[in-house]
């Protein structure tokens, strides 16, 4: 253990703030305010040429990334007495996509958590409190990097169609509905709540980091 501490340092140095960045920028695309907050920021709905509100939009959208299993995305327009369905089969496969990464983002969020939790806690049985007193406030410097780095990556096109790119893949008609209500400027929103759910979480674990490491005095 002690030939290899300052590997275990290392591990919660990065895990921990790169665990707080997946979680919080996953979680933001579960909720519904934030496609909301785009939709009336924005008034893209407004050209959708569709009777669906931004709200009905928003809440489809948040299900469907919500849901266990279950079938293609979706959402239907009422005709009379017909339900039209608004999402071509490419636009459902798209989404499908989005939310496998989504889902493995997650979990992977989960997983960097626990393994740098776990290690903290080793070597705070360790005996290890003043190096991890720094290490720990290290990684609440480079979590609020991660998040600064964030924004200028997901304000940059080039960056945004790499992502898409790599991760979904899926080739859109050029009168796509679901790219008129999720491409730019969505990322601005989406960067909002997650800055803020992240610096949040940072926070948090600031606060909990420096009260269970702080120096324990007889008299204070």
């Amino acid at each position: 253990m002690e030939r290899f501490k300052p590997l275990w340092h290392i591990v919660v140095m990065v895990t921990l703030p790169l665990a707080i960045l997946l979680l919080s920028s996953n979680l933001v695309l579960r909720v519904s305010e934030t496609y909301i907050y785009h939709f009336n920021d924005s008034q893209v709905t407004l050209y959708t040429g569709v009777d669906v509100s931004g709200s009905q939009f928003a809440s489809s959208i948040t299900d469907y990334f919500n849901r266990i299993g279950g079938e293609d995305f979706q959402v239907y327009e009422q005709n009379g007495t017909f339900m039209d369905p608004l999402f071509e089969e490419n636009e459902s496969r798209m989404m499908s996509e989005a939310k496998r990464t989504m889902t493995t983002e997650f979990f992977a969020g989960l997983l960097l958590l626990g393994i740098g939790v776990f290690v903290y806690i080793l070597l705070m049985r360790r005996g290890d409190v003043k190096s991890l007193r720094k290490t720990g406030f290290v990684a609440l410097v480079l979590g609020m990097g991660f998040l600064v780095t964030q924004i200028i990556a997901m304000n940059n096109p080039g960056f945004r169609e790499w992502l898409y790119d790599t991760f979904i893949g899926v080739e859109l008609n050029e009168n796509s509905l679901i790219a008129l209500l999720l491409s730019d400027p969505f990322q601005k929103s989406y960067l909002l709540f997650a800055t803020i759910l992240g610096t949040a979480f940072m926070v948090i674990y600031g606060y909990i980091h420096h009260y269970i490491t702080q120096e324990k005095r007889i008299f204070s």
